[in-house]
Formats: structure tokens, C-alpha cells, sequence
């Protein structure tokens, strides 16, 4: 049942997982290459990235995010990787990552957007981390990168206080039940 469907082609969750399949039935590195080799730009995996998550196949679009930070060798794709560690617990990684990508570069030398996604992704991990003043920080070059003021940091830090307590009382009910 190998369906040859082209990445350009998946407008769906539904197609991607079927995409999916046919590539597993092919059971073939050579040809899941060609398939990775046919998607063109970083918006198309972008895309591709978006629709595996749709779908809840996360595995799928950390292969996408890590494929596109090797092909194409930008600060974009290099976040969405991070992006995929700090996902996936592995947040000190995400932090090491992209503060040593963007140490040795000038600023000069990524897009606006680019350095605007690398500044966010260090929001989401410093928050994360709960170290809300380097959070602040970056959200300030956030600003200063696009010029324009975002949204205040009291906001941000309430988010940030509300998810922990969130994940503390889910933590406490669970403490609580035991076993009998």
C-alpha cells in the first residue's frame, strides 16, 4: 500500500499521515531521502512541521525541524530544532544550543525574523527554567530586534506563574492519591 504522495502536495493531517505510511511501507532510507530532498523551502517544512503536529506526530516533526536545521543551515530552522529539545525536557540543551549560535554572529548576519525566533525560543526556556529575569532580557532584545514594544513582562510573568502553579497542584493531587 506504498502511496507516493509529495510533501509539496500534503494540504492535511489526514495526507501527511498518509504520507507517513507509504514511507514506512517502503521501508527505504533512500527513498525517505528523496522525499526530504523534494521539500524546497523552510516555509514547506514550516508547514509540513505544523501539519505532523496537527495530527500528534511529534517524532515526525522533530525529524522535519532536525532535517531543516541541517539543509539549510539557518537561524530559523536552527530554533525550531531548539524548540523541539525544550518540548522535550531537554531545555539546558535548547539553552546551550542558541546562546552559542548566536554568540559568535553578529547580529548583522541573521534576518529580523530569524533573530526574533531565537530571541523567543530563550523566553520559553528561561521562563521554563523559572530564571524570569534573563526572560526579561530577551524579551527586551525581542523588542529592540523588530523595534517595536512587545507585550509587557508583568503579563509574561503571571503566564509564567500561573503554569507553575498549574503543574504544582497536578503534582499535589498526585502526591495526595498514593497507593492503598
Amino acid at each position: 500500500m506504498a502511496i507516493d504522495m509529495k510533501a509539496h502536495e500534503i494540504q492535511t493531517a489526514e495526507q501527511m499521515i498518509r504520507a507517513i505510511r507509504g514511507l514506512w511501507d517502503a521501508r527505504s532510507i533512500k527513498r525517505l531521502r528523496e522525499w526530504l530532498g523534494d521539500i524546497e523551502t523552510e516555509e514547506e517544512y514550516y508547514r509540513l512541521m505544523r501539519l505532523a503536529d496537527e495530527a500528534d506526530l511529534y517524532n515526525y516533526s522533530n525529524l522535519l525541524a532536525t532535517h531543516a536545521y541541517k539543509r539549510f543551515g539557518t537561524l530559523r530552522p536552527f530554533a525550531w530544532h531548539c524548540g523541539r529539545l525544550l518540548e522535550n525536557g531537554r531545555s539546558l540543551e535548547a539553552e546551550e544550543k542558541m546562546l552559542g549560535r548566536l554568540q559568535g554572529a553578529a547580529a548583522s548576519t541573521y534576518k529580523v525574523e530569524e533573530l526574533a525566533s531565537a530571541h523567543q525560543l530563550l523566553v520559553r526556556v528561561f521562563c521554563q527554567l523559572n530564571r524570569l529575569p534573563e526572560a526579561k532580557e530577551q524579551l527586551a532584545k525581542i523588542e529592540h530586534v523588530r523595534g517595536v514594544r512587545m507585550a509587557r513582562f508583568d503579563r509574561l510573568l503571571l503566564h509564567a506563574q500561573r503554569g507553575m502553579g498549574q503543574s504544582r497542584t497536578r503534582a499535589e493531587k498526585g502526591a495526595g492519591r498514593g497507593v492503598e
